[in-house]
């Protein structure tokens, strides 16, 4: 497994996993329920889930639930893929049935709907992750930062500094250094080496697929561009 983890999100066939493992991915996510946020057909059912688990040599299996997820649903899917954790895509924290139930299984839970606009500070997210660690062993943020912004690295690189009220790269680290976190942002094939080595206090980055471009500020990829990107990362 690589020093500075590479997960992608919302994987859809086991071919598509087999490749991204072959180029040093270590975490694969799976969505099994519908996500209205995004408006394509990455979800997978059941036996896609548990082929690409199956197919899978070292990449970890997520499993993704959607921000209106209810534990009982949750039930027969963990039961049929047994995943090493599971992800909640909401905004916030989700209801206490479900932190019960991740806890009752030993789950740790990744919390993916996290987003960190220009003029956000990191003060807030210590609160989140007491709040959602507060009955879980391990608890990891996932964190879009400046999605509303296409050249977010470019920003945060070579502008963020001219405003004191706007996000900082040492905020990232600062977090990085106090709780478990991935990130993602406007990754390419040109800046994602920087972006490992600018970052080193973060466990990782993620790429979220999606096959057509969602409508809210995100930072989505499509499969053919991360693997374009992993591959320029490979050869370096």
């Amino acid at each position: 497994m690589n020093d500075f983890l590479l997960k992608v999100d919302r994987v859809a066939t086991v071919e598509e996993a087999m490749a991204l493992e072959q180029l040093g991915v270590d975490l694969i996510t799976v969505s099994v329920m519908e996500d209205v946020r995004f408006p394509d057909t990455r979800s997978v059912d059941i036996p896609t889930a548990l082929a690409i688990r199956n197919a899978l040599q070292h990449c970890k299996l997520i499993i993704e639930f959607p921000h209106d997820v209810r534990a009982i649903d949750t039930v027969p899917i963990l039961n049929e893929i047994s995943p090493v954790c599971v992800q909640y895509n909401g905004y916030g924290l989700p209801g206490d049935d479900f932190i019960h139930e991740m806890q009752r299984r030993g789950l740790s839970i990744i919390y993916a709907g996290i987003e960190a606009s220009h003029d956000d500070d990191g003060s807030w997210v210590a609160g989140f992750h007491n709040e959602a660690s507060r009955e879980l062993n391990r608890v990891y943020l996932q964190i879009d930062l400046i999605p509303e912004y296409n050249d977010s690295w470019d920003y945060l690189k070579q502008e963020a500094w001219k405003y004191s009220d706007s996000l900082q790269q040492e905020d990232i680290l600062e977090i990085g250094e106090k709780f478990p976190l991935l990130v993602t942002t406007d990754i390419d094939a040109f800046n994602v080496r920087e972006i490992i080595e600018e970052l080193h206090t973060v466990e990782g980055i993620t790429f979220i697929l999606c096959d057509v471009a969602p409508k809210w500020a995100v930072h989505t990829f499509e499969y053919e561009d991360v693997v374009l990107i992993l591959q320029q990362l490979k050869e370096k």
